[in-house]
């Protein structure tokens, strides 16, 4: 039997490459499925802000130069909080 299976070693490349493009297509499913979720949290958030969550994103947006954050700023703020939030809570790994 020959030392090196040309064919065999071939067919074993083929089969790594075909398991790196699943996992790339896995991996891109989940960041995907973990947005979604962060989208819908997001959105849900924006139906129920405390006056705290107010005072909070105020308080981000002052501490990154705003000092005079508008309504629409804080409420991007709160959006913005509540995704990266969920998306850390996905436990897909996702997380920013």
């Amino acid at each position: 039997s020959p030392i090196f299976d040309k064919e065999k070693e071939q067919q074993r490349l083929k089969q790594a490459q075909l398991i790196g493009e699943l996992s790339a297509q896995m991996t891109e499913i989940a960041g995907t499925e973990g947005k979604i979720i962060a989208i819908q949290a997001a959105k849900a958030k924006l139906n129920h802000i405390s006056e705290q969550d107010k005072a909070d994103a105020r308080e981000k947006l002052v501490n990154r130069g705003n000092q005079h954050p508008t309504s629409a700023d804080i409420n991007q703020q709160i959006y913005d909080t509540a995704y990266t939030q969920a998306l850390n809570d996905s436990g897909l790994g996702t997380g920013g």
